[in-house]
C-alpha cells in the first residue's frame, strides 16, 4: 500500500489532485514554511482540510522553518491552531517543533523532514520511536540504500520521488548582495525565473531568494518511474512529488502517471523515456538513485 502527496498552489487544486489519485495535499504558510509552492492563510487551510476530509484525503502543513528562541512561541501558537483544525500531518525540520508538539499531545501528526540528514536506519528509527507519524529519507542517498533502510525500520518512511531537489539553503540574501555588488537593481523576491550555471556543467540550477534567505536547487528534475515499484515493495509507504517549478496541472498529470506505473498499467522505463522526450529542457534524471553524491562531480 502506498500514498502519493504533493503541495498545492490554491484550494481549487484539491479536486484536481483528488481526480489524479493524490492522497495528501501539502499546504504552506507565510513565515513558517520553507520553499513553498503556494502560500495559504490559516483560514484557507481550515477550509481546505474540511474539503479534503470530505473527499477522504489528508491535509499536511509545512512547518519547515528553523526557529530562533524568540520565534518558538509563535510556533507553539500555530501548532495549537493546526490541532484545532484537525490537520492530519505536519512536516517539520527543527526539533523544537517535536518538543512543542509533545507538550501539546500531537506528536503523532509529525513528519520529520530534515532534507539531507536521514541517511541510515538508526536515525530513522530513533525519530519514529519518539512517536511521530513518519520520517523523510534523504534525497541524496541511492535506491539501494533506501531499500536497505526500509528493511530495518519499523514505521512510516517517505521518499521524494519527483521534482527539483533543494541542494543548498543560506539565511543570507545572496542574490541581493550580488546585485548590490554589481550596482544593479533587480526584482529578486520569490523570482522563480533565475538560475545558476557552473562552468563545468551544462545544467541550469534554479535559485530563489525569499524571506528565509537563498535556496539553490538541482540542475536536474528527479524522475523515479522506474524505481517506485522497488521502493514500495521494500516497504516505503509515502511517495512525494515536489510541486515547486511545476504547474498544478503538471503535478496532477505526474501523479496519474506514477499511479499508472505503480498499478501496472504502464512501464516505468517507458514512462521515464517519455518524460525525457516531453521535457527536454528539464534534464530529466534518476538523480542520486544509482550514483552516490561523491561520484557525480565532473572535471573538478
Amino acid at each position: 500500500m502506498f500514498e502519493l502527496s504533493a503541495a498545492s498552489y490554491e484550494l481549487a487544486d484539491i479536486k484536481k489532485y483528488h481526480d489524479a489519485g493524490i492522497n495528501t495535499v501539502l499546504f504552506a504558510l507565510p513565515f513558517f514554511s520553507a520553499r513553498p509552492a503556494g502560500v495559504f492563510t490559516n483560514q484557507q487551510i481550515e477550509e481546505g482540510t474540511k474539503l479534503l476530509h470530505e473527499l477522504n484525503m489528508k491535509s499536511a502543513v509545512q512547518l519547515t522553518r528553523f526557529f530562533t528562541e524568540s520565534e518558538c512561541e509563535a510556533c507553539r501558537d500555530e501548532l495549537q491552531l493546526l490541532k484545532a483544525m484537525n490537520v492530519d500531518q505536519i512536516y517539520f525540520t527543527d526539533c523544537a517543533v517535536l518538543q512543542l508538539a509533545d507538550e501539546l499531545a500531537m506528536k503523532d501528526k509529525l513528519i520529520y523532514n530534515p532534507d539531507t540528514l536521514i541517511t541510515n536506519a538508526a536515525d530513522a528509527q530513533f525519530y519514529l520511536d519518539q512517536g511521530i507519524h513518519g520520517v523523510t529519507l534523504s534525497k541524496e542517498i541511492t535506491k539501494e540504500e533506501m531499500i536497505g533502510i526500509a528493511a530495518q525500520v519499523k514505521g512510516n518512511l517517505e521518499v521524494l520521488i519527483h521534482g527539483r531537489l533543494n541542494m543548498m539553503h543560506s539565511k543570507r540574501r545572496l542574490l541581493t548582495s550580488y546585485y548590490e555588488f554589481l550596482g544593479r537593481e533587480f526584482d529578486l523576491e520569490n523570482n522563480h525565473d533565475l538560475y545558476l550555471m557552473e562552468e563545468n556543467r551544462d545544467e541550469h540550477m534554479p535559485i530563489i531568494e525569499d524571506e528565509l534567505g537563498t535556496h539553490v536547487f538541482t540542475g536536474f528534475t528527479l524522475c523515479s518511474f522506474n524505481e517506485v515499484n522497488d521502493l514500495v515493495k521494500a516497504g516505503i509507504q509515502s511517495l512525494r512529488i515536489e510541486s515547486l517549478f511545476m504547474s498544478s496541472d503538471e503535478v496532477a498529470q505526474t501523479a496519474r502517471d506514477y499511479r499508472d506505473v505503480l498499478e501496472g498499467r504502464k512501464s516505468g522505463l517507458e514512462m521515464f523515456e517519455a518524460y525525457q522526450k516531453q521535457y527536454p529542457n528539464q534534464n530529466i534524471s534518476t538523480g542520486f538513485m544509482y550514483k552516490k553524491t561523491s561520484t557525480v562531480k565532473v572535471n573538478v
